[in-house]
């Protein structure tokens, strides 16, 4: 099943996003208190019944966390918000929970549910390294996210 493995990494990708907003805003946060956010548009399309659903995501980091905001710009009554909280540091890896502040979905069976599922019940791990002056951030599964 190869769409799993494509749905996942889109997954990662764009946790690995909110996680790098998250670690910037952790590390912003002890030198001065500055807020970054990023805006941008994520999508599920699966294979098998060639269905597509796009999002728009809007993420800001606030110290000790990142707070997140997916809309639908096909349905405006879809709206997720919840928030990453940074947990203690083992090793030095980054671990994150994500808990739910709103969400309203007046139809179900989307593909997104999978992601928010996703996120609600596993702590991710990231790990901050900085390799010839380019921060990173290398995820459990092997991803790597830089910031540019």
């Amino acid at each position: 099943m190869k769409w799993l493995t494509a749905s996942n990494g889109i997954l990662l990708s764009i946790l690995g996003l909110f996680l790098s907003l998250a670690a910037l805003a952790s590390s912003e946060g002890k030198k001065k208190p500055t807020l970054a956010e990023a805006q941008l548009q994520m999508g599920f399309y699966d294979l098998l019944s060639q269905q597509k659903e796009i999002y728009d995501a809007r993420v800001t980091a606030t110290q000790g966390g990142v707070i997140s905001t997916i809309t639908s710009p096909n349905d405006n009554r879809f709206i997720f918000k919840g928030k990453f909280t940074e947990q203690t540091t083992q090793n030095g890896q980054l671990s994150f929970s994500y808990s739910p502040i709103f969400f309203n979905n007046p139809t179900s069976g989307r593909m997104i549910e999978g992601f928010l599922d996703y996120l609600m019940h596993n702590t991710v791990f990231m790990t901050p390294m900085v390799v010839e002056g380019q921060p990173l951030l290398v995820g459990q599964s092997g991803i790597v996210l830089g910031e540019k």
